[in-house]
């Protein structure tokens, strides 16, 4: 015997394909310029396109051996690879669980999704219509990084998306140089009557905007340079 099978899509698809159950290509029928276009490569024969969402194909005689044999109709994803953020913060050390998320709507079967991002924990799951797929892992110590999330489908169908990873951390202990050289706190030696100029700096991101110096007689000046002319003893 003979069966008829109808492949129907949401949208106006390109093109859709009818697979055997093992993935052996059956036909593809679409219409990429508003012509019905058909390509029958084995298992069935009298396709026709009933309209833009509508495809029907007459399969070989079938036995009672192979008569329950699944067919599928194939039909790719709607669009690109959705992700909410393309730039993603955390904060170094934190023990909260970081975690990105990426989705495809549409297609028939749903897309396959995966994460290259710190070597996280994957999970994927369908909603209806649409292929969802997420990754957690801790910040510890680790470094700013870009994950993506790539996606792939049985119409030679691919799409990949990056996130940006940013690590967040206050400022790391201050450093100071005179001209090119770092020096260690403590006490630094300068003739009477020269003229000094220290610079101070620090580690942190975001990168820290307000810097402080305080005098041995209580008063305090801005900024992470202080220059001091004309060094007198009471300057200590």
């Amino acid at each position: 015997m003979t069966q008829i099978f109808t492949c129907s899509t949401e949208q106006s698809a390109k093109f859709v394909e009818l697979l055997k159950y093992n993935d052996k290509y059956a036909a593809i029928i679409g219409y990429p310029k508003d012509v019905c276009i058909i390509q029958i490569r084995a298992y069935v024969s009298n396709c026709s396109c009933a309209s833009p969402t509508s495809y029907k194909c007459t399969s070989y005689p079938l036995t009672r051996l192979n008569f329950t044999d699944p067919w599928i109709c194939v039909d790719a994803p709607e669009g690109s690879i959705l992700i909410a953020n393309k730039t993603y913060f955390m904060i170094r050390g934190s023990e909260t669980i970081q975690q990105l998320q990426c989705s495809v709507i549409g297609g028939n079967p749903l897309a396959n999704l995966f994460w290259k991002c710190y070597n996280g924990n994957q999970t994927y799951r369908n909603i209806t219509d649409k292929a969802v797929s997420s990754v957690t892992w801790r910040a510890g110590h680790t470094k700013e990084s870009v994950c993506t999330c790539f996606a792939s489908h049985k119409m030679e169908w691919s799409d990949e998306k990056n996130v940006t990873v940013k690590v967040l951390y206050p400022p790391l202990k201050p450093l100071c140089e005179v001209g090119n050289f770092e020096i260690a706190p403590g006490t630094l030696n300068v003739s009477l009557s020269s003229n000094l100029t220290l610079s101070c700096y620090s580690e942190a991101n975001p990168e820290p905007n307000y810097f402080r110096w305080s005098f041995p007689n209580g008063t305090t000046k801005p900024g992470s340079i202080l220059s001091i002319c004309d060094i007198q003893a009471e300057d200590e």
